[in-house]
């Protein structure tokens, strides 16, 4: 994509560039206006998230009891459903080769990304 504006648009607004370079000045009033009214914003937006979370966890609860109640039925009952962490990859161990002489030595395993080793890298 260039970084020209097609010939359409080329002097449609000459002008916006300095418009947007100016900075934009207020009083101390409307300043604290327009801050009152940016933390009323993100206060309802924190609001409707928390409410959010609020009703996810209704709903799994109901989830869970109705599964209990179904699973009490059961000779074997099932277990509630609720999420479970998430698998963390594990580091390898160092491995240990006996050499000739029976000492050994540990040689730990390497991860090699091949398109930054390259000697042609810039």
């Amino acid at each position: 994509m260039s970084s020209r504006p097609r010939q359409s648009n080329a002097n449609l607004h000459p002008g916006q560039i300095v418009v947007d370079s100016q900075v934009h000045r207020h009083t101390s009033e409307q300043k604290k206006a327009d801050d009152e009214a940016l933390q009323w914003a993100k206060d309802a937006q924190l609001a409707a998230v928390q409410k959010g979370y609020e009703r996810i966890g209704a709903i799994e609860d109901k989830m869970a009891e109705k599964q209990l109640k179904e699973s009490a039925d059961l000779e074997n009952p099932i277990r509630p459903l609720k999420p479970w962490p998430r698998p963390r990859p594990v580091s390898k161990a160092p491995v240990v080769v006996p050499t000739s002489n029976q000492s050994k030595v540990e040689y730990t395993p390497l991860q090699i990304n091949i398109l930054t080793t390259t000697p042609y890298s810039i």
